[in-house]
């Protein structure tokens, strides 16, 4: 957790933080204490070193990477059904940005799509495949589109068919047709996930830069 609420009741992220004053969770409230090693993140964690949003995960520096192309602002968003809550790792414009590394149980990964579903937000995962196997087979290539119905963005992107091998299964159970999925295969690429044959083994997709990925939703005002 990067942000915590100063006894001002201030949003204040951990590295504006000092060592005088006290913190506390945004979700339940109990003082929270600054971790400022060096082995991992700067982040708060809880003093009972329990977390009180039962999705909470260890973030890494991938994770913090892509927060951090965010503003502040839109950054671990709590989101509130009757007597629910979560963090979302950003809110922009009406749209939830989930940023995936580690594993996830099937469970939590459906809880967390009904969740922000019934919230009548827009779902995008983002998943850290960087250390995946995915190839695209060259016959399938085509020429650089444009494709419109990106956020009502024209952005350049190439298409394509791929197989992703060792996939995460529960990505199986995916609705494509109201979640939006981007595979962070490369360093600065994205596949955007368009339809699935089977199950995500292979699937149709179209590659964009993680530049354009930022801008379309940083100035989309649906």
């Amino acid at each position: 957790m990067y942000f915590a609420i100063d006894i001002y009741n201030r949003r204040i992220h951990i590295n504006e933080t000092n060592d005088k004053e006290k913190y506390f969770c945004p979700i339940c409230g109990n003082e929270v204490i600054r971790k400022l090693g060096t082995k991992n993140n700067h982040h708060f964690a809880h003093k009972n070193y329990r977390y009180c949003d039962t999705w909470h995960e260890n973030k890494t520096e991938w994770h913090k990477k892509w927060q951090s192309l965010f503003s502040k602002d839109n950054q671990e968003v709590i989101i509130t059904l009757q007597d629910e809550k979560h963090i979302a790792d950003v809110l922009i414009n009406n749209v939830i940005i989930e940023f995936q590394h580690s594993t996830m149980s099937e469970d939590n990964f459906i809880s967390r799509n009904k969740f922000y579903l019934e919230n009548n937000l827009k779902i995008v995962w983002v998943i850290d495949c960087l250390n995946s196997k995915i190839t695209y087979f060259e016959d399938t290539v085509k020429n650089k589109i444009t494709y419109t119905k990106f956020l009502n963005k024209d952005i350049e992107l190439f298409e394509a068919h791929f197989n992703w091998t060792n996939r995460k299964k529960y990505m199986d159970k995916i609705d494509i047709d109201k979640i939006d999925l981007f595979l962070h295969y490369k360093e600065k690429l994205l596949i955007k996930v368009k339809k699935v044959y089977n199950s995500l083994t292979y699937f149709e997709g179209e590659i964009i830069t993680i530049n354009g990925f930022i801008d379309c939703y940083k100035n989309n005002t649906k």
